[in-house]
C-alpha cells in the first residue's frame, strides 16, 4: 500500500464492528464474529465513524480540520493519513466497489 492515500478515496466502517466510546474519550470496538476488541484512542475514533462509505478523504480531512481548527493543516493531513492506513491494515474500514448510497 502506498504512503499516500489519494483525497477522492472513499472508505467506509468494517460492519463487523460496533464501537462504544469509553468515559475517558477513547472508543473501544469490538468484532463480533472474530470476537476482537480493540482501543482507539479518540481522534481515531472519531474518523473511524465518519468513514461512511460516501466522504472521501477530503472531506474526511475537512471535518477533522472544523473539528480542530488550531491544529496544522499539514500536520492534521500527515496524521489522517496514517491513521486511514492503520485503520485499513486492523480491517476496521474497507475501501468499498462502490460507494456507499
Amino acid at each position: 500500500m502506498s504512503s499516500y492515500l489519494s483525497e477522492t478515496l472513499m472508505v467506509c466502517k468494517a460492519h463487523t464492528w460496533k464501537a462504544t466510546v469509553l468515559p475517558d474519550g477513547r472508543w473501544l470496538l469490538y468484532n463480533q464474529t472474530e470476537h476482537q476488541a480493540i482501543t482507539l484512542a479518540a481522534t481515531a475514533g472519531i474518523l473511524w465513524e465518519l468513514c461512511d462509505g460516501r466522504t472521501p478523504v477530503a472531506g474526511l480531512i475537512q471535518q477533522l480540520q472544523d473539528l480542530y481548527p488550531k491544529a496544522q493543516t499539514e500536520q492534521l493531513k500527515a496524521d489522517i493519513q496514517r491513521m486511514i492506513h492503520s485503520l485499513l491494515e486492523q480491517e476496521l474500514v474497507i475501501i468499498p466497489e462502490t460507494p456507499a448510497s
